[in-house]
């Protein structure tokens, strides 16, 4: 009996290789496995994702197959997601659509990922993805995956840059300005700000639920300000 996923896997090889054509063919073959393996299992541990590899071999074998692919210095994410968010992002711009990029970091068991996603009907979709050090990531390491992201896009696109608390820094939000892009990042509830008119910075005040207050034109933080920003409590 042959399965759907041996159908997909007869010709998914065949698919990678006009989106990677410098890629070896037995590279391909087991990227499309593990792909397969991914789906199929619906799990990232490598001993669920064997037994659902489209390929014969034993269980010891098939996981030293998937451990050599995972750890091969060849094997590059920003390479392999590349034609796929290009078409992705393509078809957004194209559509007249403005492109919602989410810079977030996540922290799961004993990893540490920072990554971009697009939102896409009602979904987050992983562009790209960076293992971290424990801890808060840096701008450098923002900055670094937000620019091959940028480099992705289309000419013309409208981009609007979201990010939580982390992400809500002078630097960042000038940094995306300077792309052109839309920024919307939210601040730390003990941000200083400096309103438009005024001389000095004051922190943020309180706002009671159920209570909306908007400025424009604000400056924020007190080192390396950026200006002409807008702030909705």
């Amino acid at each position: 009996m042959i399965k759907p996923q041996d159908k997909v896997f007869a010709n998914l090889p065949h698919q990678l290789h006009r989106d990677l054509p410098q890629e070896p063919p037995t590279r391909l073959v087991n990227l499309a496995a593990v792909a397969l393996g991914l789906l199929c299992s619906k799990s990232l541990q490598v001993g669920q994702i064997i037994t659902a590899l489209p390929v014969a071999g034993t269980r010891d074998s098939l996981k030293k197959r998937v451990q050599r692919f995972l750890k091969n210095e060849g094997v590059s994410v920003d390479a392999y997601y590349q034609p796929l968010a290009q078409r992705l992002l393509r078809r957004l711009v194209a559509g007249g659509a403005r492109v919602h990029l989410t810079l977030d970091r996540t922290e799961w068991g004993a990893f540490n990922i920072l990554y971009v996603c697009v939102g896409w009907r009602g979904r987050a979709l992983p562009l790209l993805w960076r293992m971290l050090a424990r801890g808060a990531s840096s701008f450098a390491e923002q900055e670094e995956l937000l620019a091959v992201v940028a480099s992705w896009l289309p000419p013309g696109a409208r981009v609007l840059l979201l990010g939580d608390r982390e992400f809500g820094t002078g630097v960042l939000a000038q940094w995306a300005l300077q792309q052109g892009w839309g920024v919307c990042l939210r601040l730390r509830a003990h941000e200083y700000v400096r309103r438009a008119g005024t001389l000095h910075f004051e922190m943020l005040p309180l706002v009671l639920p159920g209570e909306r207050c908007f400025w424009p034109r604000v400056a924020f933080p007190q080192k390396h300000a950026v200006a002409d920003l807008n702030l909705a409590m």
